[in-house]
């Protein structure tokens, strides 16, 4: 049988604790390659790796996952293998740990992959910190797609539906078969109801009563920890974490080393985990990372390259080809600016933009409050883009609510960014005209007062804050807030002294919040400060000068 193992390794102190070199020492009787893949471990940790062990330090994001992932990129001739073993250094080992004898059970099972316990917490799933794919699964098409779209997540959450349930369903659902080696027992299910019982947990204990299986939605390394120790003498370190009663088991049942290593475990490594509350087969620490993907970095790092700039807020990030692909129609070389709601989403754009040679990008992440709306105004609270010539505003619109969202999306990239030479008249008439503060979609333009929707009184207050007359206020704007704009607009933005906290945290309004009112005084605060408003489809002329009383958009009909 010829294996190849991918492991997964992460220390606060960057060590290598003796279990985990127990861990590796078993590896090695069953493997003839060990793929280790460790996301902090000093150099001089490495001279105590066995033998068989080829090591790789990669940068602390993404998870065991993202190092299952990097691990297997390692391996060029995987059609070679009959197995592969990805497992983590999550579990605590005792010393009557027998990797063959596991291995047996799983290459005696009918599962073309397998792991030492499964679960039914949220959907059915293999626990993913030891998991064996047998050569079926290998030579799949379903695993190469899988693990080709792994990708950075920085949530536990995500983690667990997106790749530890993910990996299981989507696996199922390609006709291969997924399964554990522990099998549950009457015993069981008894500790299983009793773990209800002290819990509370009557919805289950009710529906138990129809069907047993729903006693299986616990977490069967917490709640069947001496079964699955005495079966397979190991322990998930959370479990000796978090419950005192588990630590007790060990040390009543183990020999020295053994408890020597749990006790050396709880007094220098699990209030780390603690205080994270974070599983330690998910941990990260993102501190290092994330601040580089900041308001704060930008402020402190940026240098103005270019006369123009673009704003992307970027929710929906599996539309940034879309984006970028009407970006490349920008001839000259501008600064970009990306806002994304998450780390994993940060580190995805940045690798996208690498080849993306016209362009300096500034990447940062934002609270999910105020739709595009909030996070542009947190850049133009820096002053980053006081100084351009004209800056372009647009951001991964989808329009949920209606099925040609999609269409008014691409129609507005289209008239702001469709060709070089659309471009190069915008930009020209910013250059030769100081006076034009906005050049917008023409068929984004609205004035009938039945848009106002909700939002005429709070853009009466947001106006008369900047000191626009109140007779001066008239519905005027451009709908989705994508938009070419001359700098000179945003001093009264920043003399709304807003921040990203007071814009409604993002749960679907379609209309009344923060976000759309201030979608509709970018015209006003133009004309506060006498300077133009027109569009792609008339650059000579003000759209004073045209009649949209009848303009309906059918998104927002």
């Amino acid at each position: 049988m010829k294996r190849i193992a991918v492991f997964a390794h992460y220390d606060k102190d960057g060590e290598l604790s003796n279990n985990t070199l127990n861990i590796l020492g078993h590896l090695e009787k069953v493997c003839e390659r060990i793929i280790m893949v460790s996301t902090n471990l000093n150099k001089d940790e490495m001279d105590l790796l066995p033998s068989k062990v080829e090591c790789f330090i990669r940068e602390n994001v993404g998870y065991d996952f993202y190092s299952y992932k990097y691990g297997i990129g390692k391996i060029k001739n995987m059609y070679s293998y009959d197995e592969l073993i990805l497992l983590n250094d999550s579990f605590f080992v005792a010393t009557q740990f027998n990797i063959t004898d596991i291995l047996d059970r799983v290459d005696k099972s009918v599962y073309e992959i397998c792991g030492l316990i499964d679960s039914y917490q949220f959907h059915y799933h293999v626990q993913t910190f030891f998991v064996v794919f047998k050569k079926e699964a290998l030579l799949s098409v379903w695993f190469n797609n899988f693990w080709e779209n792994v990708t950075i997540l920085d949530t536990k959450i995500d983690i667990i539906f997106n790749y530890e349930i993910g990996l299981t369903q989507s696996a199922i659902s390609h006709s291969l078969m997924v399964g554990a080696c522990f099998q549950w027992k009457p015993k069981s299910y008894f500790s299983a109801l009793l773990n209800c019982i002290k819990k509370g947990r009557l919805n289950l204990l009710f529906l138990s009563f129809f069907n047993f299986n729903y006693l299986r939605e616990g977490n069967a390394s917490h709640i069947l920890y001496k079964e699955i120790y005495n079966e397979f003498a190991i322990c998930k370190w959370e479990v000796v974490r978090m419950y005192p009663e588990v630590s007790n088991f060990i040390k009543r049942n183990g020999n020295k080393e053994e408890i020597v290593e749990m006790e050396n475990y709880l007094a220098t490594k699990a209030s780390f985990y603690t205080e994270k509350r974070i599983d330690d087969n998910l941990i990260v620490d993102n501190n290092q990372v994330a601040s580089k993907f900041s308001l704060e970095y930008i402020q402190k790092t940026k240098k103005q390259n270019s006369d123009i700039a673009v704003i992307v807020h970027l929710f929906y990030v599996e539309l940034l080809d879309e984006i970028i692909s009407c970006l490349k129609n920008i001839p000259n070389k501008f600064d970009l600016y990306i806002s994304v709601v998450s780390l994993s989403a940060a580190i995805q754009v940045e690798k996208r933009l690498e080849h993306f040679t016209n362009v300096n990008s500034h990447i940062y992440c934002v609270q999910n409050r105020g739709r595009d709306v909030g996070p542009f105004v947190s850049l133009v609270n820096t002053g980053a883009l006081d100084d351009y010539i004209c800056v372009c505003k647009i951001h991964s619109k989808k329009s949920l609510y209606s099925n040609q969202g999609a269409n008014w999306r691409q129609g507005i990239y289209n008239e702001l960014l469709g060709s070089t030479s659309r471009v190069l008249s915008i930009i020209e008439t910013f250059e030769n005209k100081s006076d034009v503060g906005i050049i917008g979609p023409e068929y984004s333009y609205l004035t009938n007062d039945e848009f106002w929707g909700a939002n005429r009184e709070r853009v009466r207050k947001l106006s008369l804050e900047v000191g626009i007359d109140e007779k001066s206020i008239k519905l005027g704007f451009f709908a989705g807030t994508m938009f070419w704009f001359n700098p000179k607009i945003l001093k009264y933005i920043k003399k709304l002294n807003l921040s990203i906290n007071d814009f409604e945290e993002e749960n679907g309004l379609q209309d009344g919040s923060l976000a759309h009112a201030i979608e509709r005084i970018f015209v006003l605060y133009s004309r506060h400060d006498n300077l133009k408003v027109t569009t792609v489809e008339f650059l000579d002329s003000d759209v004073l000068d045209r009649d949209y009383g009848d303009r309906k958009i059918s998104v927002l009909s």
